[in-house]
This record gives structure tokens, C-alpha cells and sequence, in this order.
């Protein structure tokens, strides 16, 4: 199927809302839950580590935003905290929505940390805009700068090259509905890139409601992450994933 029928199928809806991947299961495709006995066993090595990140954020005129999800890169001798952008207006229960030319002004405090988090002092992220550029046009992803220095989370490396079509992925989120989750790991493969809105569409290899994923990362089995969850939904009889291209973070100034 054609990426621009892909993305016509799919019942694209802001992840953070409720938004459920539709369930299929069948003997045909049970082996392809899992990809090669190596992959996993990386993958569940890098699970040892806490990556994934919830936001917790207030902004001016008395605006909050709570859940979805992020991560940390390196990037040019920095960290920064990636998330979905679209989490600045309604998906994220912000209005009046907040530009991103507005965000540093109207930020107060933001902060990410694990789902559940056990020590405070070493999971929670600090977080600001102040002293980044955004005036190359961003996609649906959001960049801000870590600030603290005492936690304990791991950041990713961006890998900046296409995965090939058929490539085994892993999306790492967490499903509201497991209220102790800190981190899961979930197939992908990888279907098509749309060039004009620099997205990566990938099949989704697992039954699981997608909501709160906006933001999560794709990563491979070594630990690079190719982009950051913003969409999902069923077409054609399979389940799709949509990521915005981490490759975006190339257009921040700092």
C-alpha cells in the first residue's frame, strides 16, 4: 500500500486523547511479534536503563500540560528533551495553544520523569527553552534544553539515516492502562517515508493502545532513535505507527 493511501487510511488522531490501536492477532503473524533472538536481548539490555519520560509542565495564564510521553538525546555537545509538538495545543488540554515561537515566554516549568517514578532526586529532568532557536519551520516534534545535572535517565543518539524498508524497529512507551509501567518495548517495521512532512510510517507488531505514546521514541536494537511517536491507527487490515524524523533536531538552534 502507497504511503499517501497509508496516511488517508489511518485513523490519525492526536495520541495523547483516547486513540486505541485496533486488535489483531493470528497465527500468521505470532512470529513476527518478536525480532531475532540478538535484537531482543539488546533491546531488553537497553530496557534496563530508564529511557522513557512523562511531562509535567506549566505555563502562563494558568495552562498545564500532564502525560504523553518524551526522552533525552545527545545532540551537539548538549541534551535536550524531545516530546510532540501538537502536546502545545489541545491533544495536550492547552488553550489558547501555545506557539512555538511563544514557548519560552510562556513557559514556567517543565519537567519530565518516568511514569512511576521511586527517587525523585535522580528521575526528574529539568527543562527550559530558553536560548533555542526556532525559526526553521519544526514538525510535529518539540525540543527543549535539559537544565539539571542529577539524574539518572539515559539519553539516546540520533541516528540520522533511513531505516530500510522491513527494518525491525522498537517503539518504548508505556499504556496508561498498566498503572506501574515504567517502560515497554513493542515491534516495528518499517513501511515508507513521506518526505513532506518527514515522517516514518511503521507497522506495529503488538496489540497495545497506542494513547499517551505521543512523544515515545523509535528506537533500534543498539539504542539510536530514528524519531518520536506523534500518530497511529489501522488500515488496510494492519496497524500503523507515525513518527516524526528525529533528523529535525538538525534545524535547532542553540
Amino acid at each position: 500500500m502507497q504511503l499517501k493511501n497509508i496516511l488517508l487510511l489511518i485513523t490519525l488522531c492526536l495520541i495523547f486523547s483516547n486513540c486505541a490501536i485496533a486488535q489483531k492477532r493470528s497465527g500468521q503473524n505470532q512470529q513476527s511479534q518478536t525480532n531475532s533472538q540478538g535484537s531482543t536481548a539488546n533491546i531488553e539490555t537497553l530496557l534496563k536503563k530508564q529511557i522513557l519520560l512523562t511531562n509535567s509542565v506549566e505555563f502562563t495564564k494558568d495552562r498545564t500540560m500532564e502525560g504523553a510521553s518524551g526522552f533525552l538525546i545527545k545532540y551537539g555537545g548538549a541534551t535536550f528533551a524531545v516530546t510532540a509538538k501538537h502536546l502545545l495545543g489541545e491533544a495536550g488540554g492547552v488553550e489558547p495553544e501555545i506557539k512555538i515561537n511563544e514557548l519560552s515566554n510562556s513557559l514556567k516549568k517543565w519537567e519530565m520523569m518516568p511514569r512511576v517514578v521511586t527517587n525523585a532526586a535522580k528521575e526528574t529532568v529539568k527543562l527550559d527553552a530558553k536560548g533555542l532557536s526556532f525559526l526553521n519551520p519544526l514538525n510535529d516534534i518539540l525540543f527543549l534544553k535539559v537544565i539539571s545535572t542529577s539524574f539518572e535517565i539515559e539519553a539516546l543518539t540520533p541516528n540520522f539515516d533511513l531505516p530500510v524498508i522491513g527494518e525491525k524497529l522498537f517503539l518504548i512507551g508505556c499504556p496508561y492502562s498498566e498503572e506501574k509501567c515504567k517502560q515497554n518495548s513493542y515491534p516495528l517495521e518499517f513501511v515508507e517515508y513521506d518526505d513532506a512532512e518527514n515522517l516514518l510510517v511503521f507497522e506495529i507488531k503488538s496489540n497495545v493502545d497506542l494513547s499517551g505514546f505521543s512523544g515515545a521514541p523509535v528506537v533500534n536494537a543498539k539504542g539510536e532513535v530514528f524519531g518520536a511517536l506523534v500518530s497511529g491507527g489501522a488500515a488496510g487490515g494492519k496497524n500503523y505507527a507515525v513518527a516524526t524524523n528525529i533528523n529535525e533536531v538538525q534545524k535547532l538552534k542553540f
